[in-house]
């Protein structure tokens, strides 16, 4: 055969392959998700409002208006990955629209009481209803369901009948879960319509909620929370302050989350700054080190405990980034200065660094442990070592921080356990009754190439 024509057959054989790749095959074409059948014609609309008093931003929990609307839009059109953590988020049983609510009507008190016993045995299933709220606000913003947005309504309307709110057993920890989804759920609501008076929120509806997070407040006030408990009552604290358009305690939450002055500088914080360690010595020994380096403190307590850290600490991130806070490079206050920084790049991205520590250990890297302070005292309770078995978890609004709002490379050597960890995971699963998790579905931004 000429040379000509072989290379004339190949050339052809080339760009048939090339152009069958490109056609839509049964492999690569768009998925149907069951979740399709649950879409309806009416598109629910959220109005963004900066408070005239606070110069909040509504809704601004977490999520704003444009997170609420990139995850509506890609979900309906059933573009990935939004699609795919969707169909995940509407199988759960709480996104049922006829969920299981555990409120009953005699709880009218939340008084004291221990591990499974008074208030923590309401808090504990109110924290639960919470987690069916948000559940179903999200339902509603996404399909247009009338009954996911009644549903919603009808648990937050369920616990204006508390009158009197006692301190109780791990009150900072279940006050803060409810508090912190009631609230989601109250400003996306009071933001947005329904298509009928019945799922209408009111202004009498507003100022009940109001009262009702005006009592729990006590329970979550406090700077001296263990480890985790403390993210947990800023959770609560920072969601009571939207609900109550209060920019003073906004703020206060704000220093709580990047150095919290008001608990031991040093010992038992759960702030970026004290928990996300800098360690410069060897606590049971007190000889300097050589080289310091960044610890997740509660580490040394377990590995179950340590991941809430890093998750509670990214959801109060996200929710002052979203508000468009910066805050003062050193004391973490809230600032307007030139010189401010925003929060995730806080103490040279501090949160990302202690997060990335977690995580190269959880996945099996080596990493070098230098003994603590965990508490302040006489004697002070010292970690010595890292505590438990690895827990693989990820950090997905870090990842989708870094990734597309910095612009980070994944091969960044402090970036890419997180990554890695991830995008293997893609989509985020769900957050449980703790946190809202499903990062896949709630911050992928238009900027992520879609396939189709």
């Amino acid at each position: 055969m000429p040379l000509f024509r072989y290379r004339r057959l190949v050339l052809v054989f080339i760009v048939a392959l090339l152009v069958a790749h490109a056609q839509p095959t049964a492999a690569n074409s768009r998925q149907v998700y069951s979740y399709a059948r649950l879409i309806t014609d009416l598109r629910p609309a959220v109005r963004e409002v900066k408070s005239a008093t606070s110069g909040l931003l509504h809704p601004g929990l977490g999520l704003s208006k444009t997170q609420l609307d990139t995850m509506q839009r890609h979900v309906r059109r059933g573009d990935e990955p939004w699609a795919k953590a969707f169909e995940a988020f509407s199988k759960v049983p709480r996104s049922s629209i006829t969920p299981r609510i555990a409120y009953q009507p005699e709880w009218t008190e939340i008084p004291r009481g221990h591990l499974g016993q008074g208030g923590n045995f309401i808090t504990v299933h109110m924290a639960m209803d919470g987690d069916v709220a948000f559940h179903q606000i999200i339902m509603w913003y996404v399909t247009g369901n009338e009954t996911y947005r009644l549903n919603a309504i009808k648990v937050l309307r369920d616990y204006f009948s508390i009158t009197k709110i006692e301190p109780h057993w791990d009150s900072q920890i279940r006050w803060g879960i409810s508090a912190y989804k009631f609230c989601f759920v109250a400003d996306l609501l009071q933001h947005s319509d329904g298509n009928t008076e019945a799922s209408r929120w009111t202004n009498q509806d507003q100022a009940r909620f109001a009262h009702l997070m005006e009592m729990g407040k006590p329970l979550i006030t406090g700077a001296g929370y263990w480890m985790n408990q403390h993210g947990f009552a800023t959770m609560g604290l920072i969601g009571t302050a939207m609900v109550l358009d209060d920019r003073t305690l906004y703020e206060q939450c704000v220093e709580r989350t990047t150095v919290n002055s008001g608990g031991q500088q040093g010992g038992c914080n759960g702030s970026i700054k004290w928990q996300m360690r800098l360690v410069t010595e060897n606590a049971a020994t007190g000889e300097r080190v050589a080289m310091p380096q960044v610890q997740e403190v509660e580490m040394a307590r377990d590995q179950g405990h340590a991941w809430l850290d890093p998750t509670i600490l990214s959801l109060l991130c996200q929710i002052i980034e979203n508000q468009g806070t910066k805050v003062d490079p050193e004391t973490g206050a809230a600032s307007t200065a030139a010189n401010a920084v925003d929060v995730f790049s806080f103490l040279d991205d501090r949160l990302l660094v202690g997060t990335d520590y977690i995580t190269r250990y959880s996945y099996g890297q080596q990493v070098t442990w230098i003994p603590l302070v965990m508490r302040d005292g006489n004697p002070p309770l010292i970690g010595e070592k890292i505590n438990g078995d690895p827990r693989k978890g990820i950090a997905g609004i870090l990842y989708n921080h870094y990734k597309y709002v910095k612009k980070w490379d994944s091969s960044n050597p402090t970036f890419r356990a997180i990554a890695q960890a991830y995008e293997a995971a893609i989509p985020e699963g769900d957050g449980g009754t703790d946190f809202p998790g499903n990062s896949t579905l709630f911050y992928t931004p238009d900027t992520m190439p879609s396939p189709h």
